[in-house]
């Protein structure tokens, strides 16, 4: 067993516990700064936790540095929530209570709740839209690498201090005086937190026996002792600075989706340099990498926790992207993109959540090379097509040479590498909002007045006028749902400013505005829409059935939906089949699903966020279409009431019957162009039809085939059901077996029976 292969297994094989330490320095912090601004109070508590927390260097590491004092510890941020865990035992039970106690009145959850109306508390509890973002930090961003790698942490936090010595004077003094001040503060306590690993690092050398060993102890000083401080120099260098800077983030906010990025990018020069020079071999690269992957499957967060059923199986969405363009068009791919696959596919983990970018001069080798990786199963790489993903980001107002340097988040969201922050916080349920306009804005499982009264159904004399009441419904919550994120975005720019995150985003230490206030370069909000595929398999039965053929009255299919199809199974069949179905390249539908996407972003773009930028659509679900479709009931398509949605911008499961041909013609028939916070495409793919070199070209033509539609994203379990139905009766013997779930791969065993059930009753394609 070589070392990262002992390393995967520690990582693998290490309990998944709570961390307390986090929560006693933060508290201790705040004590003892009462009375300061808030920005410098986040800034000293982030450096006492750097300067107390304790640090680890692991038999065998090359790269360094730990989010807890445990191997695998989640550490716990009762600035946020009082999110108490499982994993939590007697005696930290009661240490964490005292911890609470005194964050009663200072919360993030209790703030925001606190600003809900008591029509958006019931809009989220009869799940027309669901905000987990309270409980947790938000994430979801790109933050400035290259930067950090190429002047340190010493080259910004001098920027910091010109732009304080030279503050004139002016209303908002105090503030940006306190931001720059901040800014300093952490800077500064990040390059302490890496030379205190340095001094470790030395130590352990110095009782190290085992001769090299010893070396790679010493290697470990020397370079913790430059950076993240300074620029990288080396390859090594590089690595291990990325790492401090991506850990730091996990520290300073409790949250998901912090992403590597275009890895390949900014870590291409390094090692081009050390390459030409004979500093390092191809081998030692790899061994680096995966080392660093390995770090990645440390992180973890009590998202679970805190939102047990929306983004389940531990993913932490950290997503990096390889190969795409430059930013003046050119093919981006290099040896680093095939190095980086390479890794994933030895290592079989979960994190880094890995996609690819193609473009039409991407190479074929590069192409092929992902699709090896794909048909190994574990679901990595999601792929994205840069000709709509570009032109999504050039329609929403970013300067082409940016739109060129995308980056993707979390699971498909796309995002300016260290310019932009796209916030990401809710998943709003367009088949509610259908059952609502069904019955006069009422729940149809509660039968609370829920939404406007647009119409009762005998008011409905025509497919527009159902149309129309049902923009109705959508107008009105999305106008709920920005007043609630708003909100939420307003308190966490007063309770938990974000100074190190803000000192490595662009435009933050330009405008003297931490990030939470608007100071990256771009501001989006990006709402995913849940279950487009089954509200447009709705409208198809009600236009076909209701109003062309009359084969069913209106009456008579909201009673059947109120009576959940009780003993009328036949007419539930015909609701299924005797319809077109969206995913089987019928214009009938697709017509429909087109419209409604239009009516989802008509109704998002009207509005602003609290920074200052504009709403945008996306329609993805991470794992919200599970919950969702608890809160709803039958749907006019044949769906059962509770029962799971359709992930992301794909067809109903079991529905899309003519092919994945098919399916990802009726996709590509939706305006991806205006879905710029991002879309998801699942496919399912029984491995057999995808053997052999003719296999592997026939997934290649399928994926640029849909890009050649403007497609965004594609995504692709490749597993036979049997292994999956198995899978759920011996658990023990498939604790390895890896699957994508929405936007990331977790490991199945450790998915809900719920999700499992649902990734099998996924349509399973053959090529």
């Amino acid at each position: 067993m070589n070392r990262t292969e002992r390393l995967k297994e520690k990582v693998i094989k290490a309990p998944l516990e709570t961390c307390l330490e986090r929560a006693k320095l933060i508290t201790e912090s705040f004590k003892n700064t009462e009375g300061e601004s808030t920005v410098i109070r986040r800034a000293k508590g982030l450096e006492y936790i750097l300067t107390n927390t304790t640090i680890n260097i692991y038999p065998d590491e090359l790269v360094v540095g730990n989010q807890s004092s445990k191997r695998k510890g989640a550490p716990i941020f009762p600035e946020f929530s009082a999110v108490e865990s499982s994993f939590i035992d007697a005696k930290d039970k009661k240490e964490l209570k005292e911890i609470f106690k005194y964050w009663e009145d200072k919360r993030v959850y209790e703030k925001a709740l606190s600003l809900m109306s008591e029509e958006e508390i019931l809009a989220q509890e009869a799940g027309v839209y669901t905000l987990s973002s309270y409980k947790l930090g938000i994430g979801h961003i790109i933050a400035d690498y290259e930067k950090v790698l190429n002047i340190g942490f010493e080259g910004i936090r001098k920027e910091a201090e010109k732009k304080l010595s030279g503050l004139n004077k002016s209303n908002d003094i105090k503030e940006k005086t306190n931001f720059y001040q901040a800014i300093i503060i952490t800077t500064q306590a990040v390059t302490k937190f890496a030379k205190r690993f340095s001094k470790l690092a030395f130590d352990l050398a110095n009782i190290e026996k085992d001769n090299k060993r010893k070396k790679e102890l010493e290697k470990i000083g020397e370079i913790c002792q430059r950076v993240p401080e300074k620029g990288a120099k080396t390859f090594w260098e590089a690595i291990q600075s990325f790492w401090f800077t991506h850990l730091v983030m996990q520290i300073e906010s409790n949250s998901l989706s912090y992403s590597p990025g275009r890895f390949d990018q900014y870590m291409y020069p390094f090692y081009a340099n050390d390459v030409l020079n004979e500093r390092i071999t191809k081998e030692e690269v790899q061994e680096l990498i995966e080392c660093l992957w390995i770090k990645l499957n440390e992180i973890c967060c009590l998202s679970n926790e805190i939102d047990p059923d929306t983004a389940v199986g531990q993913g932490m969405f950290q997503n990096l992207i390889l190969g795409g363009q430059t930013k003046d068009g050119k093919d981006a791919t290099n040896e680093l993109s095939y190095i980086c696959l390479e890794a994933t596919k030895k290592l079989r983990v979960t994190q880094p959540s890995l996609s690819a970018r193609f473009h039409p001069g991407s190479p074929e080798k590069f192409i092929l090379k992902c699709c090896e990786l794909i048909r190994t199963g574990i679901g990595f790489p999601a792929v994205f097509g840069d000709d709509a993903n570009i032109m999504a980001m050039l329609n929403r107002g970013i300067k082409l040479e940016d739109a060129r340097n995308y980056g993707i988040i979390g699971c498909v969201e796309l995002g300016v590498p260290g310019k932009e922050y796209p916030w990401i916080t809710t998943n709003f349920n367009l088949p509610k909002c259908l059952e609502l306009t069904l019955n006069n804005g009422r729940c149809q499982l509660t039968g609370k007045q829920i939404g406007p009264k647009t119409g009762e159904f005998n008011e409905f004399t025509s497919f527009e006028k159902i149309i129309n009441a049902f923009k109705e419904q959508i107008e009105y919550f999305v106008k709920l749902m920005v007043i609630t994120d708003n909100n939420n975005n307003k308190v966490q720019a007063e309770l938990v400013p974000l100074p190190y995150l803000s000192s490595i985003i662009s435009n933050c230490i330009e405008k003297g505005k931490d990030i939470n206030m608007g100071g990256a370069e771009y501001n989006f909000s990006g709402p995913c829409s849940v279950g487009i595929s089954n509200t447009a398999d709705s409208l198809a039965v009600i236009k076909k059935l209701v109003f062309e053929d009359k084969t069913v009255t209106f009456e008579k299919l909201v009673e059947l939906l109120r009576a959940n199809f009780e003993d009328n199974e036949p007419m539930r069949q015909m609701f299924k089949n005797r319809v077109p179905k969206y995913g089987n390249d019928e214009d009938y539908v697709d017509d429909i699903a087109h419209r409604i996407v239009n009516i989802w972003c008509d109704a998002v773009e009207k509005h602003k966020n609290f920074r200052g930028g504009w709403y945008q659509g996306g329609v993805y679900p991470v794992t919200a279409h599970i919950p969702l479709g608890k809160m709803v009931g039958a749907t006019p398509e044949g769906r059962k009431a509770r029962e799971p949605l359709a992930e992301g911008i794909s067809p109903v499961q079991g529905m899309d019957k003519n092919g994945p041909t098919a399916a990802i013609k009726s996709v590509a028939k939706v305006d991806h162009i205006r879905l710029s916070a991002g879309t998801l495409l699942n496919q399912k793919i029984n491995p057999v039809t995808i053997n052999g070199e003719d296999g592997l070209r026939r997934l290649a033509v399928l994926i640029k085939t849909y890009f050649s539609l403007k497609g965004m994203h594609m995504q692709f379990n490749v597993v036979d059901k049997k292994m999956l139905q198995e899978a759920q009766v011996n658990p023990e013997r498939y604790s390895n077996l890896i699957v994508r779930v929405a936007g990331y791969s977790a490991y199945f065993t450790m998915l809900k029976r719920d999700l499992q059930d649902e990734i099998i009753s996924r349509t399973e394609q053959r090529l």
